[in-house]
């Protein structure tokens, strides 16, 4: 994905969680992606659905996710997090806040976590969705998003859409 990314010339946020940035070759990943020039978000130390923690444990979360990045990157999760499953209710958002992130959830999604997904479903999903200010979730560790990838920027691209980091969509 993130040669592609490259090749295309897209920007996009990466949500990150702690569980897969503790596997292998994993840092080195996250390191091309601060290289080219992609933003950091923060999705959970352990992926667990904030609505079942305390509002410590959420703090936990929040700032263990964040303690690793800066420390591999030097570069914060801050201020964008999505929840876990989508998780979220009125005191997950109070507590997301009160530690310093705004809470994102999607437009779509390209349902890349599915055990029946294929390259072409995946694509259809994208493209289906698309509209104008769309938050799109896709899945890094998907190889069928991958390998839709190119197809689905070309696609959005011919029909006039711009892809953007959630920064720029979301700027004033």
């Amino acid at each position: 994905m993130l040669d592609t990314l490259r090749q295309k010339d897209v920007r996009c946020t990466f949500f990150l969680a702690g569980i897969a940035l503790r596997q292998p070759g994993a840092q080195d990943l996250l390191q091309q992606m601060v290289a080219d020039g992609h933003e950091l978000a923060n999705h959970s130390d352990t992926h667990r659905d904030f609505r079942e923690l305390t509002d410590e444990q959420i703090a936990e979360e929040l700032a263990a996710l964040e303690k690793m990045v800066v420390e591999i990157t030097g570069i914060s999760t801050k201020p964008y997090f999505r929840p876990p499953y989508g998780a979220r209710d009125d005191r997950v958002w109070r507590v997301v806040q009160e530690n310093g992130y705004v809470s994102i959830y999607w437009t779509y999604q390209v349902w890349d976590w599915v055990e029946d997904k294929t390259t072409e479903t995946v694509f259809n999903y994208a493209i289906g969705g698309a509209c104008n200010g769309a938050i799109v979730v896709m899945h890094v560790q998907a190889q069928e998003t991958a390998d839709a990838l190119p197809a689905i920027i070309d696609e959005l691209r011919a029909r006039g859409y711009r892809l953007v980091t959630l920064s720029e969509l979301l700027a004033p």
